[in-house]
């Protein structure tokens, strides 16, 4: 990279002169090294209940997701996928067992940093998280509240296990 002649006696505005070989922009990628749920585990235990349960709201979980060794992170996208899902417009995660297994229920997922944005499982629908790591390696986390709700079938007590990817577009 050249800059233009500053002995110059007409006083001419500096110039450059940039080529392929001189021009260089240092992109640098973001990267997270983990992503696991805060205690360490994969599951997220939502309780016990009992069919009356669900006559009134039944409690929240709240879920925690941290991002570790985070460079230059400053927002991620999250949406969720499921192989199971059940409600009236497949906007819950379903019960994956077949024996012994609950029905008439599903797991509601929504943002913690927007509770009023539920989670619609293999939608292109997804929420945003802001972070501002700059360069620095620092730890991140994204919240969820997990929620057992009915799904408009008819209820029969018994085991439930539901699973979801979280897939996450961070930069």
């Amino acid at each position: 990279m050249a800059i233009g002649d500053r002995t110059d006696s007409n006083n001419k505005p500096w110039t450059f002169n940039v080529t392929p070989t001189s021009f260089q922009i240092p992109i640098i990628t973001t990267t997270c090294q983990a992503a696991a749920l805060s205690n360490g585990s994969t599951n997220i235990d939502l309780g016990d209940y009992m069919l009356a349960d669900f006559n009134q709201s039944t409690p929240t979980q709240d879920v925690t997701v941290q991002l570790k060794g985070c460079n230059n992170l400053f927002g991620v996208d999250v949406k969720i996928t499921s192989n199971k899902t059940t409600g009236s417009s497949n906007d819950l995660l379903g019960n994956m067992l077949t024996t012994n297994a609950a029905s008439g229920v599903g797991v509601k997922l929504m943002s913690g940093s927007n509770t009023s944005f539920q989670f619609i499982p293999n939608s292109y629908a997804q929420t945003h998280y802001n972070f501002n790591t700059g360069s620095s390696t620092t730890a991140n986390v994204i919240d969820f509240t997990a929620q057992l709700v009915k799904d408009g079938n008819t209820m029969k007590a018994g085991e439930f296990k539901a699973a979801a990817t979280v897939l996450m577009t961070y930069y």
